[in-house]
C-alpha cells in the first residue's frame, strides 16, 4: 500500500478519492499497475524536485527530470563547523576536495537545534554558507535532518525542547539511571514542533535553492539504534552496553526504535515526510537504519516493508561499514519497490570493486565519511575533530581515479543502472589473471586482464558501448554477433562525447587502460 500512496501522491484530490475507491481490495499491493506499465504519475499542485520512479527494471530516484546516480560523499560539516569555530576557509576546502575526488553530490547533516535555537526563531545562515560552496563546486546535496532521533538519541533537538519534558514528553528505559534524552513519539506537541521546523526548512529551500541542488532529505539518522543500546538485564555499572538486543526480532523490537516505540516512530517519521512532500520543495525522503541483526534475522525485513508502507517515507537503506562484498551484500535492502542502496558504506581499497557490483544490481552507495579517525572510514585520516590536516589514506589515490572515471560517464551511467544495463567484471576483486564473460540481453563480452583488474561495460545506444577499467591492458572482446568499427577514450561534457584519443582495436577486441572511459562503436 505504501507504494500506491507514493504514486497517488501526484494525483489531484479528486483523482485520489477515485483511485482509492477503485483499489481498496488491493490495498496491500506494493506498486500500482500503472507504475508497472511505466505510466508516469501526474504532478501534484506543488510539482516536485525529485521523486521515486518505478517503471524501469529497478526503482530509482529522478532529480530535475533525470535519473540520479546515488553515489554521494558524506561530509561531517556539523563537526567541522563546531570544532573549528566555523572556519569558512576550511569548510570550503571540504567542498573543493569532494569535487576533486570526483563526487558530484554530498550528504550534509543539519541539526534542528541549529536552525531553531529559540522556539519560533529560525536561522539558516549555516545552510547559506553551504549553498555558496555547493554552487561554486557544482555539487548536488542530500540533507541529513538530525532531529529527535539520531542513533537512538534526542540530543540533536533544540535545548528549548529538551528543557521542557512536561511538554515534549520523554521515555526512560526501566532501570536506567543516566541522563540520556529519548522522546515519546506519541507526543503530539513534539511532533508539531518538529513538523514546523522541517516545514520552515523546506520553505527556505524553495526560496533559496534556485538551482534545485537538493535531491532528498534523510529524516533522522540510524533510527533503530534504541536507547543507547540500553538493556536493563545488563550488569555493567558504567552502562557501556555492547548490546545483545538485535539477536532476536523480539529483542530488536523491544529495545530498539527508542525503547520499543516501533509503530509510534514509523507514524512520526511518516508525518515529517508528509511535510516535505506537501512543501513548495517536494523531494524524495529516506530513512537509514543500522545494520545490527539485519544479516541474521530474516523477519527484520518487515521493518523495511512497514517503513515503505508509510505515505511520508520513500526509501529505506542500511548503514554498513564492511569492506568486502560478501559482507556488504547481506545488508542491501532488497525489498520490492525500494530504491536499492546502502545508506552508508566505508570508502577503502575495495570501494571501486564494491561499487561495480552495486551498479550492476541497479543500486547505489552513500560513502561515509570524508574524514574519519577510524580504519576503513573516510578518504582522509581525521587527526582529531578540530584538525585541519589532510592526511590521505593509502587507498584514496585509487578511489579518486575511480570516481573521476565514473564522473566522465555519470550522465549515461545514471540511465543504465536502473535499467539493468551494467556489466561488471571481477567485482569480487580476485587476484591473478582474469578471463570472464558476462552477458546482457543475449549479447556477451569477454574480459581478460593480467592481474586483479576491474571492468565495467554498459550500452549508451543500439551500437554504442562504454568500457571502463582500473588497470592497464584490460581487454574487452565483443561476441561475433557484432563488429567493432572503432573505439576512442574521452568523456561526456554537457551530454556530448568528447574524444581525447583513439583506443587500440584488434578485430572485436578493445584495449582499455587504467581509468579511461572508452566509447566503442559497433557495426
Amino acid at each position: 500500500m505504501g507504494f500506491m500512496k507514493k504514486i497517488l501522491r501526484y494525483f489531484t484530490a479528486a483523482a485520489l478519492c477515485f483511485a482509492l475507491a477503485a483499489t481498496a481490495a488491493a490495498c496491500k499491493e506494493k506498486k500500482s499497475s500503472e507504475a508497472e506499465k511505466g505510466k508516469e504519475p501526474e504532478k501534484n499542485d506543488n510539482g516536485y524536485v525529485s521523486r521515486v520512479r518505478y517503471e524501469a527494471e529497478h526503482p530509482y530516484v529522478e532529480h530535475n527530470g533525470e535519473p540520479y546516480l546515488m553515489l554521494p560523499l558524506q561530509m561531517r560539516l556539523d563537526w567541522i563547523y563546531e570544532d573549528t569555530g566555523g572556519d569558512i576557509a576550511f569548510i570550503e576546502e571540504n567542498f573543493a576536495d569532494a569535487a576533486e575526488l570526483g563526487f558530484q553530490s554530498v550528504c550534509i547533516p543539519i541539526y534542528w537545534a541549529t536552525i531553531e535555537p529559540s522556539q519560533g526563531e529560525f536561522n539558516f545562515s549555516q545552510m547559506s554558507i553551504y549553498y555558496k560552496y555547493l554552487e561554486k563546486y557544482d555539487l548536488k546535496v542530500e540533507w541529513l535532518w538530525f532531529g529527535t532521533n539520531v542513533c537512538g538519541s534526542g540530543g540533536c533537538a533544540p535545548q528549548w525542547v529538551k528543557n521542557a519534558p512536561d511538554t515534549y514528553k520523554r521515555v526512560v528505559p526501566e532501570g536506567y539511571k543516566g541522563d540520556g534524552v529519548w522522546f515519546d513519539f506519541s507526543c503530539k506537541e513534539t511532533l508539531e514542533a518538529e513538523k514546523t521546523a522541517v516545514g520552515e526548512m523546506m520553505k527556505w529551500l524553495a526560496q533559496n535553492d534556485k538551482q534545485k541542488r537538493c535531491v532528498m532529505i534523510q529524516v533522522n539518522n540510524e533510527v533503530d539504534q534504541g536507547a543507547n543500546n540500553f538493556q536493563p538485564d545488563q550488569t555493567d555499572e558504567a552502562q557501556n552496553f555492547v548490546g545483545q538486543w538485535w539477536q532476536t526480532k523480539e529483542g530488536h523490537d523491544k529495545y530498539c526504535w527508542v525503547n520499543g516505540q516501533r509503530e509510534e516512530f514509523f507514524a512520526y517519521e511518516s508525518a515529517l515526510g508528509d511535510v516535505i512532500h506537501s512543501s513548495p520543495y517536494n523531494c524524495v525522503t529516506r530513512i537509514n537504519v543500522s545494520g545490527a541483526g539485519r544479516n541474521t534475522i530474516p523477519e527484520l525485513k518487515l521493518d523495511y516493508e512497514d517503513i515503505l508502507d508509510t505515505s511520508g517515507i520513500d526509501i529505506v537503506g542500511v548503514d554498513c561499514y564492511a569492506t568486502k562484498w560478501d559482507s556488504l551484500d547481506q545488508y542491501i535492502t532488497k525489498v520490492s519497490g525500494n530504491v536499492t542502496h546502502l545508506a552508508e558504506a566505508s570508502g577503502n581499497y575495495e570501494f571501486g570493486y564494491n561499487m561495480a557490483k552495486m551498479l550492476e544490481m541497479g543500486a547505489g552507495m552513500m560513502i561515509y565519511c570524508h574524514r574519519d579517525d577510524r580504519d576503513h572510514f573516510g578518504f582522509y585520516v581525521n587527526n582529531g575533530r578540530g584538525s585541519k590536516e589532510w592526511t590521505e589514506r593509502p587507498s584514496t589515490g585509487e578511489d579518486r581515479k575511480f570516481m573521476n572515471m565514473i564522473k566522465k560517464v555519470s550522465s549515461k551511467l545514471a540511465f543504465a543502472v536502473p535499467n539493468g544495463e551494467v556489466l561488471e567484471f571481477n567485482g569480487e576483486h580476485l587476484e591473478g589473471g582474469m578471463d570472464v564473460t558476462s552477458s546482457l540481453n543475449g549479447f556477451s563480452i569477454r574480459f581478460t586482464q593480467g592481474n586483479d583488474g576491474l571492468g565495467i561495460a554498459f550500452p549508451v545506444g543500439d551500437k554504442e558501448w562504454i568500457l571502463l577499467a582500473n588497470r592497464d591492458s584490460s581487454v574487452f572482446e565483443f561476441d561475433s554477433s557484432a563488429k567493432v568499427a572503432g573505439a576512442a577514450f574521452g568523456g561526456y561534457e554537457n551530454g556530448k562525447w568528447k574524444v581525447q584519443n583513439t583506443s587500440a582495436v584488434d578485430g572485436n577486441k578493445v584495449t582499455v587502460n587504467a581509468y579511461q572511459a572508452v566509447k566503442v562503436i559497433l557495426e
